[in-house]
């Protein structure tokens, strides 16, 4: 046997038993130390800022270990001390600025990075969505003939331009809606799929909104639906509620015609042994109308599995045109708040 595979082996083996005296002992403990700084206007540390400490302890059942709080000083820094080092434990630091939570990335001390050091991002509050865009709208539309359907991954990657988080469009203060997600009419069975929970969807006019506060940068919000036909066509119409650079409609070329007053004419296209058609609209502004027309649906098949088994086969077709040099070249899912950078170990 080669000598260096004879060595990395030796070596893997000592990794996944450990080495003597480097594992945590009993009793080690470590820190997490950072700071709340505000991003709006000309930011600055935030002082005299609560901060709280979450831990739990994992293993056959979860333990939540006792809530920690500190106040930040002048400089907007915070410290707890003493905490355990263990690899079977994780830490949350939570910080509520002007009514909304933050919260940061999972911290796991170990005896060889005993410590971390955060920064925790907040921002002023606002109401108005005027630095709100959508940078991509994309549908990926699939016929379920038995069920006479047609099911729908849309995805909307939105961004807000400015440096204020947006907590409301002045709307639903009951509800709290922020971003606004425009859906066809007729649309059915609505699930989440990524980027947001049903729980932070309320029901609107247009389709749903979000209830979660949209931290400045870029955010994905995924959904799964259908839109039952009776013939053989069917008319897809919604409207753009915020200005939009790119529309794009991916389309499994299951031998209907699709059509588009407001996009481009379809084109076929080739992923892997699946042929699409591609319909695409730039530089849109809120208040367009976007209408789909399919012709010769087929109405007769049989199904493929429902609903829930869709969502993966329509996902592959989504990863396929994202590398597209129509589309935007990757789709970044983000969470809807803004986690604390991680400045050092």
């Amino acid at each position: 046997m080669n000598r260096w595979a004879v060595l990395i082996g030796s070596l893997c083996l000592l990794l996944s038993v450990g080495v003597p005296g480097v594992a945590a002992e009993e009793g080690d403990t470590g820190s997490i130390t950072g700071r709340v700084v505000s991003r709006t206007g000309e930011g600055g540390p935030i002082s005299d800022q609560e901060v709280i400490l979450q831990g739990v302890r994992h293993g056959s059942e979860a333990t939540i270990l006792p809530v920690r709080v500190a106040r930040t000083d002048s400089e907007g820094e915070f410290r707890f001390d003493g905490l355990p080092v263990s690899e079977e434990t994780s830490f949350l630091v939570f910080v509520t600025y002007s009514s909304v939570e933050y919260e940061s990335r999972d911290v796991t001390l170990t005896q060889e990075v005993p410590s971390a050091e955060l920064e925790m991002e907040v921002f002023e509050p606002t109401t108005s969505d005027e630095a709100l865009r959508v940078t991509l709208d994309h549908m990926v539309l699939q016929a379920d003939a038995q069920k006479r359907v047609v099911s729908v991954l849309e995805v909307f990657q939105v961004l807000n331009g400015g440096d204020r988080i947006y907590i409301n469009d002045g709307q639903d203060p009951g509800g709290q809606a922020t971003f606004r997600l425009s859906l066809p009419e007729g649309a059915t069975q609505v699930t989440a799929v990524s980027g947001v929970t049903s729980q932070d969807l309320v029901s609107t006019a247009t389709g749903f909104a979000d209830t979660s506060p949209l931290v400045p940068g870029e955010r994905e919000i995924s959904l799964g639906y259908e839109v039952p036909y009776a013939e053989s066509d069917l008319l897809l119409q919604k409207t753009l509620l915020y200005p939009t650079d790119r529309f794009a409609v991916l389309v499994k070329d299951d031998g209907f015609t699709v059509r588009s007053s407001a996009l481009s004419a379809a084109q076929q296209t080739q992923t892997g042994e699946e042929r699409y058609l591609l319909l695409t609209g730039d530089s849109l502004p809120d208040g367009a109308g976007i209408d789909l027309s399919l012709s010769g649906l087929p109405t007769a098949s049989a199904s493929d599995g429902g609903l829930a088994g869709r969502w993966p086969l329509l996902a592959v077709g989504l990863a396929a045109a994202a590398g597209m040099a129509v589309l935007y070249p990757r789709l970044r899912r983000r969470g809807r708040r803004a986690p604390a950078d991680d400045k050092a170990a």
